[in-house]
């Protein structure tokens, strides 16, 4: 909307700046002339013509980016429920998983989980024959499990869902 305003006030300039006429001196007068000339209308009929092709192009530029626009909000809001929903699934399969019994390395939940993982904690889940000393009162199934979960906690923050 400004651009146009702006090209209608310079064609209005230009059309007064170019004139053969001698120049008016006051802006009365200027106002005068151009009710005079154009019947009451600010510009001429070319004029006119300029500023409704350019409503025109700005219109078509408006209709072709506004899908554009929304396709990219879709697109970040699918995105974000699918992490959420990748987040619950996990968090439910770590809570329902056997840690004394089997590996979590092996499950397909660490399979998907890996990528978003920390080197180190990738490394202590795949550790063969490994045995890891918990602190006082905790079970190493009960480790694996906190270390599982605060990863997922990790990748949460990560992705900015916390």
């Amino acid at each position: 909307m400004l651009f146009i305003i702006i090209t209608s006030l310079i064609i209005f300039n230009s059309q007064s700046a170019y004139s053969s006429e001698v120049p008016v001196k006051s802006k009365v007068e200027v106002a005068k002339k151009a009710e005079t000339d154009n019947k009451g209308y600010p510009f001429s009929f070319m004029g006119t013509v300029i500023v409704a092709l350019i409503g025109l192009v700005g219109g078509a530029i408006g209709s072709l980016i506004a899908p554009w626009v929304n396709w990219g909000i879709e697109k970040k809001r699918l995105l974000h429920s699918q992490r959420v929903d990748r987040v619950r699934k996990w968090r439910n399969a770590i809570d329902n998983f056997n840690f004394k019994q089997e590996k979590f390395a092996y499950s397909s939940v660490y399979s998907s989980m890996k990528p978003h993982m920390d080197k180190e904690i990738i490394e202590k889940f795949e550790a063969n024959n490994t045995f890891f000393v918990a602190p006082n009162g905790v079970s190493t199934d009960q480790l694996l499990k906190r270390w599982a979960s605060d990863q997922v906690t990790k990748i949460e923050k990560s992705w900015g869902l916390v």
